[in-house]
């Protein structure tokens, strides 16, 4: 037993007219990072399920988990994880982060060059599509 509750399935469909307000179908590129956590691997942990999203850059950072903030009696304060996230596929990537499907690193060599190997493989990935 891992001291949580019963797993909750949620599903959540997109709105199908291709109005203003509609859905996106185009390709899209989504460009992680280690440092990326917290909403951003919720974010990247869905978009994986989006058949015309590529995900390119380094994994996710892992974090997933809101914080649950508690006091001590001298006033204290602490914060403690109190959720587990689960993709469609029911693995936990907790500690693992978001896998990429291109990975690119962003080196500072790069970028102090002008040059943005994510930027640039985005628009390559985009171009054939």
């Amino acid at each position: 037993e891992d001291g949580f509750s019963e797993l909750k399935t949620r599903f959540l469909k997109p709105a199908t007219d291709a109005g203003p307000n509609g859905t996106f179908t185009g390709p899209i590129c989504l460009l992680t990072h280690g440092a990326s956590y917290s909403a951003a691997d919720a974010f990247a942990m869905v978009m994986t399920e989006l058949p015309h999203v590529t995900i390119i850059g380094e994994p996710t950072n892992g974090i997933f988990s809101n914080m649950l903030e508690k006091k001590l009696p001298n006033g204290w304060k602490y914060t403690l994880s109190f959720q587990v996230y689960y993709a469609a596929d029911k693995k936990c990537y907790e500690g693992k982060g978001i896998p990429v499907d291109i990975e690119v690193l962003n080196k500072r060599t790069d970028l102090e060059k002008g040059e943005d190997p994510l930027i640039i493989k985005s628009l390559e990935v985009l171009s054939k599509k």
